[in-house]
């Protein structure tokens, strides 16, 4: 067994997961909207999945040992890939998010979130532009949070327009925000 602090969770993703059934049907299943949806790679059903029975009382057990092998495409081992993977997950986190952050906001992403990923930007570039090594890391550590902040403003859109504070677009323009009672 993993060893977990009291209060967290381990970070354990589903590359090869096994439940047993009445388990997994006990916990509603998968959240479908958390995982890839069309060509989107939102990554967080499984994540989503061990948080679910750790809270509902059941054992999670994990074992380094196991492995999997399978033929990776071509096209899933370019830079270009790993970006694509990177935005979609930091989306889907957003996406994942029980409640939107607190604080401040432009746009319904958080003014800290904006000023992080300046610094981050600032910093992958400076250490890209001198090929220091990490430097592509970094720069998916920065195309992640840019995808979490993408995912924010989406859900703000979406909650605008719940409440009737956004007009759905029209035909080739773009929509207009509605001022409603605050």
């Amino acid at each position: 067994m993993m060893p977990v602090p009291a209060g967290k969770y381990p970070q354990v993703w589903g590359a090869n997961m096994v439940y047993r059934r009445a388990a997994l049907q006990a916990l509603g299943g998968f959240d479908v909207n958390l995982g890839p949806v069309g060509d989107r790679r939102f990554c967080n059903e499984d994540v989503d999945m061990v948080r679910r029975v750790l809270q509902s009382g059941r054992a999670v057990a994990y074992d380094p040992g196991l492995a999997v092998f399978h033929r990776i495409p071509r096209a899933r081992m370019r830079r270009a890939y790993f970006r694509r993977v990177m935005w979609d997950m930091g989306e889907g986190e957003a996406r994942a998010a029980a409640e939107p952050p607190g604080g401040p906001r432009i746009l319904g992403i958080p003014r800290w979130r904006i000023r992080s990923m300046a610094r981050m930007t600032a910093h992958s570039s400076a250490r890209t532009l001198a090929r220091r090594p990490g430097a592509f890391y970094e720069m998916l550590d920065c195309v992640y949070a840019a995808g979490v902040a993408w995912g924010q403003l989406k859900r703000a859109v979406r909650e605008r327009r719940a409440r009737g504070l956004l007009v759905p677009r029209r035909p080739g323009g773009a929509a207009r925000a509605v001022r409603g009672p605050r």
